[in-house]
């Protein structure tokens, strides 16, 4: 049976929470004996270019106050998939402070829950929230602008171990094998979202009211078209297989 390379740095899918721990960020081959228990198409190995992970919140209170972070994880083949994880910020304030909640609710920890999860809890009239995941599969060079587009790049988190950046009331954070976002604006509520050890979690709390909040993350694989055009696999079940 052919080997083929997992993402098991994005979403640890494909290794078990200790290994991810001690090799956070890593592309590995997975064996025969997992791949016997897995069911649609993957990506043969030499195909991906490059892939990457976007993660994006945003917030607007009532007083029109927006605020913006992102975290971007990239790896390419040019750099032999050597990750660089980067941290943004944007943002404009209306000079009025949106009058603080009364709300409460209760949250639940949705990161230790395996696959894909989303949450949102509201106290207060008036408000949008949205949770967003996205996966785009395409020929190198052919894919739409990253999310962070037109954002300040803030600092950057090391691939290597647990790190931690702290910019304001945003954290991003890589720990234990997880890359997570959080964003908490006073008297308004909190927003975060993370990935890793199997798990890919988007969750916002909101005690007041008129805010427009949205988690949107984004995978990214981009496929040499020339491996593409000689393959058997088109890319139609490629795109298929990872949604």
């Amino acid at each position: 049976m052919k080997r083929i390379v997992w993402m098991g740095c994005l979403a640890g899918l494909g290794l078990s929470a200790p290994a991810l721990a001690a090799e956070p960020l890593r592309i590995t081959e997975v064996g025969n004996d997992m791949l016997a228990n897995m069911r649609g198409k993957y990506v043969a190995p030499g195909q991906i270019v490059s892939f990457g992970l976007e993660m994006v919140t945003s917030w607007q209170t009532q007083a029109g106050d927006t605020q913006s972070a992102a975290v971007k994880f990239a790896a390419s083949q040019g750099n032999g998939f050597l990750p660089t994880i980067t941290v943004y910020q944007s943002g404009n304030k209306s000079g009025a402070a949106a009058a603080a909640g009364t709300g409460t609710v209760v949250q639940t920890d949705l990161s230790t829950v395996k696959g894909v999860s989303q949450g949102i809890q509201i106290a207060g009239d008036g408000n949008r929230v949205g949770n967003g995941i996205g996966v785009e599969v395409g020929p190198a060079g052919t894919t739409a602008p990253g999310l962070t587009a037109g954002m300040t790049q803030v600092g950057t988190l090391s691939a290597s171990g647990t790190t931690t950046l702290q910019a304001g009331n945003v954290l991003a954070a890589l720990q234990s094998g997880r890359l997570s976002l959080s964003m908490a604006v006073a008297g308004q509520g909190t927003a975060q979202q993370g990935i890793g050890n199997g798990n890919l979690s988007q969750q916002t709390a909101v005690i007041s009211s008129h805010n427009q909040v949205t988690n949107l993350a984004r995978l990214t694989v981009n496929i040499d078209a020339a491996s593409l055009r000689s393959s058997t696999v088109p890319l139609v079940n490629l795109m298929r297989g990872i949604q």
